[in-house]
């Protein structure tokens, strides 16, 4: 499932990742090394946690407090180093409870190009609302001992 997605926005850069249902990146795929070097510089990778509680809104604690799939796109991001990002995530359900079991989020880096912005947004809305698409996140440095 995470290969696809990747596979299908290999012409962006962004992450594909899976969670658990406490927020734990379990996996995490980058389309470009550029954007892996940047989700490094903002700690999002495996181990680290991304509840709202410790990052505030994100691509990936959103989707666990909301129940649901999310955008959260530049300046909505309550961590300033992840406003220049779109990300977008979607709850992963336990088919026969319907528990959220995590979410697999997508974050594409702005850099002011609108098509790219575009083209995340436009890519996690075809697949249906909890199916896997995306998300984001990074750190805070006063809380930065809190993400493991």
């Amino acid at each position: 499932m995470i290969e696809q997605l990747a596979e299908q926005t290999a012409d962006v850069p962004v992450c594909v990742v899976l969670t658990d249902d406490r927020a734990r990146l379990l996996v995490r795929l980058d389309t470009t090394a550029s954007i892996g070097r940047a989700a490094d510089d903002n700690h999002f990778a495996e181990g680290f946690s991304y509840g709202e509680g410790a990052v505030g809104t994100n691509g990936v604690g959103t989707v666990l407090e909301t129940g649901g799939s999310v955008h959260v796109v530049g300046a909505e991001h309550f961590v300033e180093p992840l406003q220049p990002y779109a990300c977008a995530g979607a709850p992963v359900r336990d088919p026969f409870t319907g528990r959220i079991e995590g979410t697999v989020p997508r974050r594409p880096r702005l850099w002011g190009w609108p098509a790219r912005r575009s083209t995340a947004r436009s890519r996690s809305t075809a697949s249906p609302p909890e199916s896997p698409p995306q998300s984001c996140l990074g750190h805070d440095e006063r809380r930065r001992g809190s993400y493991r």
